[in-house]
């Protein structure tokens, strides 16, 4: 359970002297009282380290200082600080690092307390909503650390119903940042290089629209990837199923469908004319299930196997397909 702020006076005098034995002594005293030396509002924090946050938030002090004090602290401390809601906007210190877009303080945060990107403001926002709601294109490191501790966090609504994929600030780039923060909390440090292995103008611009299991099977169909790599990064998803619905195809249907589609006639021409080099059609349809989580069709897939394919009629693995895309855009 994470602690919540408490206008109790014995109960914050203990958090006080549990928080600030090893800080820095003037700032100890100037984070006892309500004001901080200039008269400004520390907004209603009543926790030293939201205080802190807030100061070097306002690069009235460096963001050193508060390294040094979660340093000082006994671990369970600075875990329960960490993921500590207070003040006016209900916040922790790790949504003020992510909007200080300071990459080495959120890294030890979520190193110390990984829980704290689950922890939502006043408003529903969870730190990576202020991350894809931050101007620019610079904080991309951060989106990716938040999305490897807490893959579905780019499903969780707002109180105003908005994924953090679906903001106003959101660009295509941080997408992209999104889903490379999933792939490696699900396959560590393999596929991170995926959406380079492919020459095809379609994925050149508008790869950060698409689903990375989509772009990897692009580079399989079209010779950047092995179909054993293609597998291998199934099974990676497989085994994460809070991957699987992290990732739904559901976001950003219009342009993965239509990529899907296309691909789709390229597998289905390079298989009736015998071609090899080109992805069989029941690896297609395997691709179709894990996109859509089926997992039990997907496995039913392997149990068939790959080897079994020339026993399998075309026929029926092509109107399978075809009707599971037809299914897909008119859903």
């Amino acid at each position: 359970m994470f602690f919540h702020a408490t206008k109790n006076k014995e109960t914050r005098e203990l958090v006080y002297l549990a928080y600030t034995k090893n800080l820095n002594p003037s700032l100890a005293v100037d984070l006892a009282n309500d004001e901080d030396d200039d008269g400004i509002g520390y907004m209603n924090y009543s926790l030293p380290l939201h205080k802190l946050s807030w100061k070097a938030r306002n690069q009235d002090i460096p963001w050193s200082e508060v390294e040094h004090f979660l340093k000082s602290l006994q671990i369970d401390v600075a875990r329960t600080a960490i993921a500590s809601s207070d003040g006016e906007l209900e916040n922790t210190p790790l949504h003020l690092a992510v909007y200080s877009n300071n990459v080495s303080i959120v890294n030890l945060m979520l190193s110390i307390s990984p829980e704290a990107a689950h922890v939502p403001d006043v408003y529903g926002d969870l730190p990576l909503h202020w991350a894809a709601a931050h101007s620019g294109n610079d904080n991309t490191q951060i989106i990716s650390l938040l999305t490897c501790v807490y893959p579905l966090s780019i499903d969780v609504m707002n109180k105003n119903g908005i994924i953090p994929p679906s903001s106003r600030m959101c660009s295509p780039v941080k997408r992209d940042a999104m889903y490379r923060g999933i792939v490696k909390y699900a396959c560590a440090d393999k596929f991170q290089d995926y959406g380079e292995k492919s020459s095809l103008k379609m994925l050149s611009q508008q790869k950060h629209y698409y689903h990375p299991l989509i772009i990897v099977l692009v580079e399989a169909v079209f010779g950047g990837r092995s179909l054993e790599e293609l597998d291998e990064f199934m099974e990676c998803l497989r085994l994460k199923p809070e991957v699987i619905e992290s990732l739904s195809i559901d976001r950003f249907r219009q342009e993965n469908l239509f990529h899907l589609i296309e691909i789709y006639s390229v597998v289905k021409a390079g298989s009736l004319s015998n071609d090899r080099n080109v992805i069989p059609p029941l690896a297609f349809l395997k691709v179709c299930y894990l996109l859509l989580g089926q997992l039990d069709a997907y496995n039913a897939c392997d149990q068939v196997g790959l080897l079994m394919f020339e026993k399998i009629s075309c026929t029926y693995v092509h109107e399978k397909v075809i009707s599971l895309l037809f299914g897909l855009v008119v859903a």
